[in-house]
């Protein structure tokens, strides 16, 4: 199963600035997905961020998976009664409809849900991890050296 990644509304201007390098390359050869869905709250943050969701339409080819409406909303119905730090739902039901591992954001309550694991159980073997977005390259480097999958 492929390392898939979530990228948070509140990232997406750094993201698209040339940032997040090290995450760009690591898709881009295969080794991971972006996830993302067109429902929802997320569906209205890609799309009033015309340039993330042209960047997605973009990579379709090479590392992202779209997660469907029905999917995204039966995630979301099963985490309507747990209590979240942050109100970012919408994010953990992607999560859990997409199997995403790891999460690109800069708000610390969603990275408390997202790392919960009540909320949130493993995918397979991988515990659920947050990209670490200001810190340096080297750093990001070590974090996808054991987050690899191979599609070739």
């Amino acid at each position: 199963m492929c390392v898939a990644v979530i990228i948070d509304a509140s990232v997406f201007g750094q993201f698209l600035e040339g940032g997040f390098s090290i995450l760009r390359s690591w898709t881009g050869e295969g080794d991971g997905v972006i996830v993302y869905t067109g429902a929802g709250k997320y569906g209205d943050e890609i799309k009033r961020s015309g340039k993330f969701l042209e960047w997605l339409r973009e990579q379709r080819e090479v590392g992202v998976k779209e997660v469907s409406a029905e999917e995204f909303w039966a995630a979301d119905n099963a985490l309507k009664d747990r209590n979240l730090l942050s109100n970012d739902r919408h994010i953990i039901s992607l999560a859990l409809a997409g199997d995403a591992s790891v999460l690109a954001t800069d708000d610390g309550n969603l990275m408390d849900d997202f790392k919960n694991p009540q909320l949130l159980p493993k995918v397979g073997r991988r515990k659920r991890a947050v990209y670490p977005v200001n810190v340096s390259l080297g750093r990001q480097r070590q974090f996808f050296r054991h987050r690899r999958c191979r599609r070739k």
